[in-house]
Order: C-alpha cells, then structure tokens, then sequence
C-alpha cells in the first residue's frame, strides 16, 4: 500500500508540474498573440499611410502632366505668333 500511495503522491506532483508548465505555455502563447496583434496592427498603419502618401503622389503626377500639356500648348502659341510676326515682317521688304 506503501508503494501506491507514493506512486499516487508522484502522480499528482506531476500532475501539478504539467498545470503549471500548461499555464505557463498559455502565458507565452497569449503574450505571442498580444505581440502579433500589435506587430498586425502597426502594419496596417503603415500600409494605410503608405497607399495615402501614393494617392498623393499619384494626384501630384497628375496635376503635373496637366500643367505640362497647359505650358506646352502656351509655348506652341506662342513660337507660331512669333513666326507669323516674322513671316509679317519679312513680307513687308
């Protein structure tokens, strides 16, 4: 009977050391997941702020091209009342 109670008392010894090795991998799993929600959300905040920071730059490009078209169409207008004032004056010899 001897043996059985002491097989019984190591039973529950290790019983309590598994529980607490359990709440101890259940501990680290929650602060893994706590870490990684947060490692998850900081990314989003940069992903968010990365596609605003391209919607920017994207409507920047795009203004650019405009004024580009706007300068570009100014300057042919330009060159052909310059050639028109030359052709005018050199028809007048």
């Amino acid at each position: 009977m001897s043996d059985t109670v002491t097989e019984n008392s190591k039973r529950r010894v290790a019983n309590y050391e598994l529980d607490g090795k359990i709440d101890l991998l259940t501990a680290e799993v929650r602060s893994f997941r706590a870490s990684f929600d947060d490692y998850c959300g900081r990314a989003d905040k940069r992903y968010d702020d990365h596609e605003a920071r391209l919607r920017e730059v994207e409507k920047t490009v795009t203004t650019m091209k405009t004024n580009q078209g706007v300068l570009v169409a100014a300057q042919s207008t330009l060159t052909l009342i310059a050639s028109v004032i030359a052709g005018w004056f050199g028809s007048r010899q």
